[in-house]
């Protein structure tokens, strides 16, 4: 069931009501597809997409991995080196 209307709140503190917000396109076929893994440092994040990466690989993607040096900064660079290796991003959290 597709839901109607989706509650952003922003990490920053800030109020993001109002704002224009765009999804990122979803990958059409996994198949021969790279993909980046960026791991928080939570709790059994690393397991959780370890696990991910290892299902979508059984569907032929390919994975790279970053890991972020805390779970309270933004990815910064290693999110930008993901992104040159990878056609998408995916990342959770374990907690």
């Amino acid at each position: 069931m597709a839901a109607e209307s989706l509650r952003l709140v922003s990490p920053e503190g800030r109020d993001v009501t109002g704002e224009d917000w765009t999804l990122g396109g979803a990958v059409p076929d996994i198949e021969g597809a790279t993909l980046g893994f960026l791991d928080n440092t939570k709790h059994n994040a690393r397991l959780l997409l370890r696990t991910l990466a290892d299902l979508l690989g059984e569907r032929g993607a390919s994975a790279v991995h970053g890991r972020k040096p805390n779970s309270v900064i933004d990815g910064g660079p290693i999110t930008g080196e993901l992104a040159a290796k990878s056609r998408g991003i995916i990342t959770g959290t374990g907690d």
